[in-house]
């Protein structure tokens, strides 16, 4: 979509610039991943946390990264792609990560959260949902259901995967695929956490758990607030007086320099733009995924 990549274009721009109005003084860098983990996300910009992840490691003024998570997780590939980065600026720069889970850090936030030297989340945080899940559509029934004959000629069995149905050895061929990537993960959750397979295992089967219970498991450091997670890692930074600075940088009065753009539309139409883009490239989303199903639920206190 023309309008993400100008607007990716101009993140970018944006945070050079406030780099330079920085340049000499700390700071503290905030990182929020909030909605899926994915490139086709509406809120998270993959591409632009990773550019920003990468300028964060060559700028001798960034003293720590915070990492604000509220996501139910994602793409398993872009997961997997955003915790290699944050374990690359850990480990090239030496300073401090911490993940703070805010209304959730489920699957894939849970993986990416390994990736901080503390991960510690609010009391009503939900989080776990530890798993891999692949989905695979066929609209063969539907199909046959309207008169539609649909007509493939492959080059073996398992081209034309899962249609006009999935095989037993398709069905085999796909959970090797969610085990060896399920193996990953709690492989990583064991490093980060000093836990044993069997420890991991022993909760890790797709349910999702308080902070508390977190805490108990092993899977955090501790339960706080979002005010008192930022004064812990400003302590092991070190730092004292310094600014929070969001990246990807934003700044208001840069946007609003755009607003005569004719494609700059309100909310409502950028969402439309991006549900008909992702209508365009088709219904089907299969691959693996370290995601919670069904769709994220909310405690409500009424």
């Amino acid at each position: 979509m023309l309008k993400k990549v100008v607007a990716l274009c101009v993140a970018l721009c944006l945070s050079l610039s406030a780099g330079s109005a920085l340049a000499g003084k700390p700071y503290v860098a905030r990182i929020i991943v909030e909605d899926e983990i994915s490139e086709y996300s509406y809120y998270y910009d993959h591409v632009g946390v990773l550019a920003a992840l990468d300028e964060l490691m060559e700028d001798r003024d960034n003293r720590a990264l915070l990492l604000y998570l509220n996501t139910p997780g994602g793409s398993m590939y872009e997961v997997d792609e955003l915790y290699a980065k944050l374990m690359a600026y850990r480990e090239t720069t030496g300073r401090p990560v911490y993940a703070f889970a805010a209304q959730a850090a489920l699957s894939g936030g849970m993986y990416v959260a390994m990736a901080a030297d503390k991960f510690v989340a609010a009391r009503m945080s939900d989080l776990g949902s530890i798993g891999v899940i692949y989905t695979l559509t066929s609209e063969a029934g539907l199909y046959e259901k309207l008169g539609i004959e649909s007509y493939i000629v492959a080059s073996g069995d398992n081209k034309a995967f899962g249609w006009p149905e999935l095989t037993e050895e398709q069905r085999a061929f796909l959970q090797e695929s969610v085990d060896e990537a399920f193996d990953i993960f709690v492989q990583i959750i064991c490093e980060a956490r000093g836990l044993t397979r069997e420890e991991v295992l022993a909760f890790a089967d797709g349910r999702t758990f308080t902070a508390k219970k977190a805490l108990e498991y092993g899977l955090i450091d501790a339960v706080m607030t979002y005010d008192e997670a930022v004064d812990a890692l400003y302590a092991a930074a070190g730092l004292d007086d310094a600014p929070l600075v969001d990246y990807p940088a934003y700044d208001e009065e840069a946007w609003d320099d755009w607003d005569d753009m004719d494609w700059i539309q309100n909310e409502e139409d950028n969402l439309l733009d991006w549900i008909e883009e992702r209508l365009t490239r088709g219904v089907r989303q299969d691959g693996l995924m370290a995601l919670a199903r069904p769709a994220l639920r909310e405690a409500v206190a009424r």
